[in-house]
């Protein structure tokens, strides 16, 4: 269950936050989702819990898409910073101007 929920709270802040721009809160859970899910899918093959392998498979694959969409979206801003002089100028403006704030 707390695999599923930490896999729609990744998806959500992802697709809310700009496509990537919260990916410091979107990175971790949809990793916990990831975790939780194997250690859910593995009790349950185990025997320890009778129910709830797909939950636990459903925020296992939604944390690999938000960990694998959130690396792409880091690697997408850290590319459009270093090659993009506008970016740049955009995000020194903005630092500037929360400065004199």
């Amino acid at each position: 269950m707390l695999a599923l929920v930490c896999g729609i709270v990744g998806a959500v802040l992802f697709l809310i936050g700009g496509f990537g721009l919260l990916f410091v809160m979107n990175l971790p859970a949809s990793i916990l989702a990831w975790v939780f899910g194997v250690r859910g899918v593995r009790a349950y093959d185990r025997g320890e819990v009778a129910d709830r392998r797909g939950m636990a498979q459903a925020g296992m694959i939604l944390g690999i898409v938000g960990t694998i969409v959130g690396t792409l979206a880091v690697i997408g801003w850290a590319l459009a910073i270093a090659l993009s002089e506008e970016v740049r100028d955009e995000l020194r403006r903005a630092f500037e101007e929360g400065q004199s704030s």
